[in-house]
């Protein structure tokens, strides 16, 4: 009878670290998963950050390129005015001296 006790205490005891050691493989794992899904979500953050910048930048990028294409619009028609406004004052000078000319040789 005490075999039978001590085999069936043997068992028990075996049982029970069968199970213990089922339950440590199984945290390891739930373990394992937790840490693979946080550097998962770190990766993904990450990437949306380095999304978040770029698309900054190429905000920041095409504000500087509109900018300097409105800066290089109004230089050219500061320009063109200027060169009407050059005509204008040369066709002024000319009719200027053509009457001061004129006036000259009446007198």
């Amino acid at each position: 009878l005490a075999e039978d006790a001590r085999e069936t205490s043997v068992k028990a005891c075996l049982e029970s670290i069968s199970h213990a050691t089922t339950l440590n493989a199984l945290e390891s794992r739930v373990d394992e998963q937790a840490r693979q899904e946080e550097t998962e979500a770190i990766h993904g953050w990450m990437e949306a950050i380095t999304l978040r910048v770029e698309a900054k930048a190429l905000q920041n990028e095409l504000k500087n390129t509109r900018n300097g294409m409105e800066r290089r619009n109004k230089e050219a028609q500061e320009r063109a005015l200027n060169m009407e406004l050059q005509s204008y004052l040369d066709d002024i000078k000319a009719a200027v001296t053509e009457e001061v000319a004129r006036k000259t040789r009446e007198s």
